[in-house]
């Protein structure tokens, strides 16, 4: 373990330090690249995932397509699945945390708890901010029609 950590404690030497040229160029130009593309052209790491998963998927597509038409090898992709044992640990923490919510929400509710209700109140306010306050304008006005809605956010 520890010469592992020794080894790859080398590697980011050498790439910090200019050792492999086509490695430093590449963390440089790739680093770059992602710094301007989050930094300066406002765009999201989650949308930017999306798009290179997409391209990547379309890629896949058409090399398979093509494969098939020029009688060549399929890309080597990997059986995808994801293992049952994930699944039910998964669930089950779920249900742990949705049993909690509605161990709190019962609280409130039934118990009349004040206090959890009025954070809870607050927070909601504090994170909405402006929306929290379209949301009570649009009440009042939706009560004063006598217009029956049954849920506004």
């Amino acid at each position: 373990m520890v010469f592992l950590r020794f080894l790859i404690v080398i590697a980011v030497a050498d790439l910090l330090l200019w050792r492999r040229r086509c490695g430093s160029v590449t963390l440089l130009v790739s680093s770059t690249v992602l710094w301007f593309l989050l930094e300066r052209a406002g765009y999201n790491l989650l949308s930017f995932i999306a798009n290179v998963l997409l391209l990547l998927v379309v890629n896949l597509f058409f090399w398979a397509k093509s494969a098939s038409l020029l009688n060549r090898p399929l890309p080597p992709i990997p059986d995808m699945e994801v293992p049952e044992e994930f699944v039910v640990k998964a669930a089950d923490m779920m249900r742990v945390w949705v049993n909690h919510i509605l161990r709190i929400a019962h609280d409130i509710a039934i118990s009349g708890n004040l206090i959890l209700f009025v954070w809870g109140l607050i927070s909601k306010v504090l994170s909405n901010g402006g929306s929290f306050n379209v949301s009570l304008i649009s009440l009042n006005c939706v009560q004063n029609q006598h217009v029956e809605i049954p849920f506004i956010d």
